[in-house]
């Protein structure tokens, strides 16, 4: 039995999406590979590395101009060295992961363990398995992707195939086999569940993930339009459900609100909306589940 490590860091819904999404399909098309996903971030550094989402989710959120200045610091190769030369505890960890479990294959879909790998089998002649880099950026491409070396670079499409092939990765190297989304848009779609069956009504799916203040005022507006549903969701925050779920009390033939859900790829394929955030993973689910997205 093949054994499959997937590693990702939670900075950035797309990471994770990418390593759960690739897990449910190597396990739904084979019964012999042996799949983990692991986040050594979280389990190296844990409130420290809390803390770091934190922050980053506040800087993409409230301070672009100032994440834009973290970002070049990964796209530059001297700055982003001296980043990966300060994580040791992480490349203990990382090594003695690979070390214990004896990966046949290692996919990474977040940039720094290329590096880190390059680093621990420095003074090797090859790895004893197999490297796969999933790259969750489309088009414009954080240059830290590439910079350390992968038997194998999958991407989204054609054009960050390019970016790829200007930088000199050689194309043999690289696939645009599309952002790994769930199997269940494919399963689904196979079995024509697709199109939204509520007879005339307009079927809008609103996701809320940033800018909590003004969601109820948005909703309100949308519940104006005629013959218009709305399915809200809003993650793990309970309070915001609650809160929701009372303000619309009034619409409950119109309004439905959930919390964190599994079922997300069958919400967009049975609405003929959605509303939601520039995430990377959100707008490729989109894309798979033939929805047009607003972003906000």
């Amino acid at each position: 039995m093949k054994k499959i490590l997937i590693l990702t860091a939670r900075f950035g819904d797309g990471h994770n999406a990418a390593a759960r999404n690739l897990r449910d399909a190597i396990e739904l098309i084979t019964d012999e590979a042996k799949v983990e996903v692991l986040d050594l971030f979280e389990s190296t550094y844990g409130t420290l590395n809390t803390l770091l989402k934190q922050t980053y989710q506040g800087l993409v959120r409230y301070a672009p101009t100032v994440w834009s200045g973290v970002f070049s610091i990964f796209d530059n190769p001297a700055l982003f060295r001296r980043q990966i030369d300060t994580m040791g505890k992480l490349r203990e960890s990382l090594a003695a992961v690979l070390r214990d479990t004896e990966p046949d294959v290692v996919v990474s879909c977040y940039p720094v363990y290329a590096h880190l790998i390059q680093d621990i089998f420095h003074e090797h002649a090859e790895r004893p398995f197999r490297f796969i880099t999933v790259v969750t950026d489309s088009i414009s491409v954080c240059s830290a992707w590439y910079r350390a070396p992968s038997d194998l670079f999958v991407v989204a499409n054609e054009p960050t195939a390019r970016v790829l092939d200007d930088a000199g990765i050689p194309k043999h190297r690289v696939r645009a086999l599309g952002f790994p989304v769930s199997p269940i848009f494919a399963q689904e779609r196979s079995k024509s569940l697709v199109a939204p069956r509520h007879g005339d009504r307009r079927q809008v799916l609103y996701v809320i993930n940033t800018g909590k203040a003004k969601a109820g005022k948005s909703l309100e507006r949308l519940l104006k339009v005629p013959d218009l549903d709305l399915t809200i969701t809003v993650g793990r925050d309970a309070w915001l459900k609650a809160r929701l779920s009372e303000r619309f009390r009034e619409h409950s033939d119109r309004v439905h609100v959930y919390g964190w859900t599994n079922q997300m790829p069958r919400l967009l394929m049975s609405h003929h909306l959605v509303v939601a955030k520039a995430g990377g993973a959100m707008v490729q689910e989109a894309i798979a589940a033939r929805c047009p997205i607003i972003i906000n």
